[in-house]
């Protein structure tokens, strides 16, 4: 008794927040368009939180028909979780987006046609706990749909990422780890709903507790962090104008198409051998001279246009003649001056982050990574390694 008094109050509480949030969240939809759809999301989410608590309710014993009245939403958790990723992660949400809430108007035609259909006796059975013959194996089928939604979502964040670390040096506040453990958490949800409703007790306990988890999570991230949106760089010319840079001789553009691996991404770049030789000296001149690695958030757009060049092809030379992506050429630019920090012997005194910083890391994680991924170890063995190397003997 003490259990169920809990989940009530939980449920409540969920559906409470849920309402609380979406609303909010929808006024700054005009700014902020992905909000409309975490605003859908938290508003179905909530409905089906109120349907626990509706349900626990002698009210719903003398009118069972209100099942209908809830369960709808849960045909909508995938479609409006998946497009508020596909807002945060830049990509667009036009009317074609709306066929993924299909299955919605089918499961609510389905529940309308239950109602319609059942005896009131049929509806009271389904009040002790049996849903409805149509309407049980379609709450079914609609929480393995949102898991499958659940599952493209990872797909796309990971997809997400790779893209980040082709444009930015820095992945802070970009990444949208948050996302993806509140992805993760959605799907763990799903696969409780099962044993909750099968076996109740604490099973349907911590089916509500992560609920609530979940909400708050996509709420409190949803309404603070504004900076979300990933957007694409303004467009400079492909061609390298000799102007836009330190004098250098450029060789005649002929020669054969550099083909890479990666196919159909660059096929149509244009770079050549002459191309690749000059961008790649470009590149050398500005980080031994002008070192714009040292700026923590440099972006590929920005490099690319100081070099006289455009991003597709400065991503290609990197990609193709130094294997490496953006985030990481520029990391390991970072971690070579970390390196010619250490060895100066006015910073002696300067701790590892100090250091970090001043080479244009902005993230701890990011400098130990790449600083271990470019010497093979970690940034305080290095360093102790490099002072017992030249320390004075006797």
């Amino acid at each position: 008794m003490e259990i169920q008094q809990i989940l009530t109050s939980i449920s409540l509480c969920t559906a409470v927040l849920g309402l609380f949030f979406s609303v909010p969240l929808l006024s700054m939809a005009s700014k902020r368009p992905g909000n409309a759809w975490l605003a859908l999301f938290l508003f179905e989410f909530a409905w089906l939180a109120l349907a626990d608590f509706v349900f626990s309710e002698p009210a719903m014993g003398a009118h069972p028909g209100w099942i209908v009245a809830f369960h709808w939403a849960v045909a909508g958790l995938g479609p409006a979780f998946y497009c508020y990723v596909r807002a945060l992660t830049g990509q667009l949400n036009g009317v074609r987006q709306l066929w993924h809430f299909i299955p919605q108007l089918l499961l609510i035609a389905s529940m309308l046609w239950d109602l319609l259909a059942m005896s009131e006796s049929a509806w009271r059975v389904a009040a002790r706990g049996c849903v409805p013959c149509s309407s049980g194996p379609s709450l079914l089928v609609f929480q393995l749909l949102a898991a499958v939604y659940g599952i493209a979502v990872s797909y796309r964040l990971r997809r997400f990422r790779a893209g980040l670390r082709e444009n930015y040096s820095s992945l802070a506040g970009r990444d949208l780890r948050w996302l993806s453990h509140s992805t993760a958490l959605l799907l763990l949800l799903l696969a409780l709903w099962i044993p909750a409703v099968a076996l109740g007790g604490y099973w349907q306990a911590g089916l509500a507790a992560g609920r609530l988890a979940l909400l708050v999570a996509l709420g409190w991230y949803g309404l603070s962090r504004p900076g979300l949106f990933m957007r694409k760089h303004d467009a400079v010319p492909a061609a390298i104008p000799a102007s836009a840079t330190p004098p250098v001789a450029e060789p005649p553009a002929t020669g054969p198409s550099s083909v890479s691996e990666s196919g159909e991404k660059y096929a149509r770049s244009g770079m050549n051998t002459a191309t690749e030789s000059l961008i790649g000296k470009r590149l050398a001149q500005r980080m031994e001279h002008q070192r714009d690695y040292l700026e923590p958030d440099l972006k590929l757009g920005e490099l690319a246009e100081r070099i006289g060049t455009s991003p597709q092809l400065l991503s290609q030379y990197l990609n193709e003649a130094l294997g490496l992506s953006f985030f990481e050429y520029i990391n390991a630019q970072r971690s070579l001056e970390v390196q010619r920090l250490m060895r100066d012997p006015s910073h002696a005194g300067a701790t590892l982050l100090e250091l970090a910083i001043a080479a244009g890391f902005n993230s701890k994680t990011t400098f130990n990574a790449s600083f271990k991924k470019s010497t093979g170890m970690a940034p305080s063995v290095w360093r102790k390694l490099q002072a017992a190397t030249f320390a004075p003997i006797g």
